[in-house]
């Protein structure tokens, strides 16, 4: 197949560099690597849903995704987790005409996987099988989706199971760090909010109803389908499993406004020995069209054992177990932040160095030789990104789920190739502002080299 034929010959540059005299090496030109992404076919349902079908008959298989507008974007506050727990529940808790058990065993006889879960900005539905099972499996789904029982033994199950998980999240530094992070920048705000042992124990089983039936609807929907089937194959089964799921009345997709983020440094007390610690601030849609110019200067600064941190922070001076960036993008906005963990002694200094290194890509700008590495980089990891049939499939759907341009993906590498070192250096003016940094510090004080009151007013936070 034309995928696996690219990866190999990158596979085997390597191999062709081994070859070559070691004094003849920097005279060697490096073609721009060239793939052509497959196309897939589209067809529509007539209740609304898009399909993006990949043909493939290399092996006897059929992978299916659904992808929905929906999620925790659309819960309020009191209910958070809700939507969560409404994407688990929907898989594990059977239907009106087939009891949670007997579901499960349908998939098990047949040797085919079948989830569900939600986020805060889409839900997901996968399916895996043999392709002598998918019309058996297209059944179940169908059925999950136009009967959903929600069964209650398995909302409390899952529901004591997400209580457990919320009691045991301060166990973890790095989940302090994060939701403390996106506590403040996104404060009062689905982005920034987590479930709490009150919200949880609140959701019940009409409000799992209640949410599927008004979030949950054809007309928000796309489906991924490649693999052992053909266009005609295809577009029956569609038609004859999805096409009869009509929608109830669905609620609109609307983003609550933002309130402005709450900067400066908090800290947390935690008795360990090392500290973890992020810095940044909201940062960029993902339809933003100077993403990949950001792309391009967050790889630069953060990605990667050849970034700007990784080799000053952890390569030179030795202070991090793990350290980056990251520019995360979500539908409205996003966010920027760069990341640490190190030895509780070396706390101050890790962070002044990580401010310095922003501060620099900022004010310098970056090399040549930077610039083309980052890039190079980006491209042919992109490759990876449809390295199988349904990636591919997934990957088109996408683009039409987030209201991208078909060519996207093709458009992706020639704008990538096109960023310049200008266009570098006026993202980083443009898109970081350490004035505005909110930086989370989990670690023991007692051990920090330097007060951390010296990169501002701390801000004490109770867990």
């Amino acid at each position: 197949m034309r995928i696996r034929t690219i990866i190999a010959a990158v596979l085997l540059l390597p191999v062709l560099f081994a070859w070559t005299t070691a004094q003849n090496i920097d005279e060697i030109e490096i073609p721009n690597l060239k793939f052509e992404i497959p196309a897939t076919e589209v067809f529509d349902l007539d209740n609304g849903i898009k399909v993006f079908f990949y043909e493939d008959h290399s092996l006897p298989v059929v992978s299916m995704d659904m992808l929905f507008k929906t999620g925790e974007i659309l819960v309020p506050a009191e209910k958070a987790g809700l939507a969560e727990l409404c994407g688990e529940i929907l898989r594990t808790g059977g239907t009106e005409s087939i009891p949670a058990e007997e579901f499960d065993q349908r998939l098990d006889f047949v040797g085919s996987r079948l989830s569900s879960s939600c986020n805060t900005e889409a839900a997901q539905v996968s399916l895996r099988t043999l392709r002598e099972y998918a019309e058996e499996c297209f059944l179940l789904t169908s059925k999950m989706l136009k009967e959903p029982a929600f069964s209650q033994e398995k909302l409390d199950i899952a529901r004591e199971n997400k209580l457990e998980e919320i009691r045991r999240e301060n166990d973890d530094p790095h989940t302090i760090v994060r939701r403390e992070f996106y506590r403040m920048i996104f404060p009062d705000h689905a982005y920034g909010r987590n479930p709490s042992s009150e919200t949880v124990e609140s959701i019940t089983r009409l409000d799992l109803i209640d949410f599927y039936r008004t979030t949950y609807s054809p007309e928000r929907c796309v489906i991924a389908l490649s693999g052992d089937l053909t266009r005609v194959d295809a577009e029956v089964m569609m038609k004859q499993y999805f096409e009869g799921w009509k929608p109830d009345k669905t609620v609109e997709m609307e983003f609550p406004y933002i309130e402005e983020e709450k900067s400066g440094l908090f800290f947390i007390q935690k008795d360990m020995n090392q500290s973890y610690f992020r810095i940044g601030h909201q940062g960029i849609g993902r339809a933003n069209p100077e993403r990949f110019a950001v792309e391009v200067m967050n790889q630069i600064l953060g990605v990667g054992f050849t970034s700007r941190l990784t080799s000053r922070i952890r390569v030179e001076e030795g202070l991090a177990y793990s350290v980056g960036s990251n520019f995360y993008q979500m539908d409205s906005t996003g966010s920027f932040y760069a990341y640490c963990q190190t030895r509780g002694e070396k706390t101050a200094e890790a962070i002044s160095l990580m401010i310095q290194e922003i501060q620099q890509l900022i004010d310098g700008g970056v090399t040549a030789e930077e610039l083309e590495t980052a890039k190079n980089s980006i491209i042919n990891s992109d490759i990876f990104n449809y390295a199988t049939p349904q990636q591919v499939a997934v990957a088109k759907a996408s683009l039409d789920f987030y209201g991208m341009p078909p060519d996207g993906a093709e458009k992706r590498i020639e704008k990538i190739r096109g960023v310049t070192r200008k266009d570098v250096s006026r993202v980083a003016k443009r898109y970081i502002h350490p004035d505005q940094f909110t930086i989370i510090v989990v670690g023991n004080e007692e051990l920090f080299d330097r007060p951390l009151d010296e990169f501002g007013p701390v801000t004490r936070i109770e867990l």
